[in-house]
């Protein structure tokens, strides 16, 4: 268990209109990763006036070593991939 949870912030820069795509591929990752017990907070965000940009919010509590052993997946190597 990681004493100071980690914050996690990602920006997708995307394609105006494509963003229905970007929440399709995410949402298997949403669905596997919202039964980990160390996920304490996860958000997506979006803004009009930024047209394809996307922000993902995370609050793990673990380690990095956590996230790059245990919690990388099939899944989120697809989205990376799309995006």
């Amino acid at each position: 268990m990681a004493s100071t949870p980690l914050t996690i912030h990602a920006t997708f820069f995307l394609k105006p209109g494509t963003e229905p795509q970007f929440f399709e591929a995410i949402k298997p990752l949403w669905e596997e990763i919202q039964s980990d017990d160390k996920l304490q907070y996860f958000n997506v965000f979006t803004n009009n006036r930024e047209p394809g940009v996307i922000r993902l919010a995370e609050i793990w509590n673990a380690n990095v070593e956590y996230l790059l052993t245990v919690r990388t997946t099939p899944t989120q190597q697809d989205v990376h991939e799309i995006t």
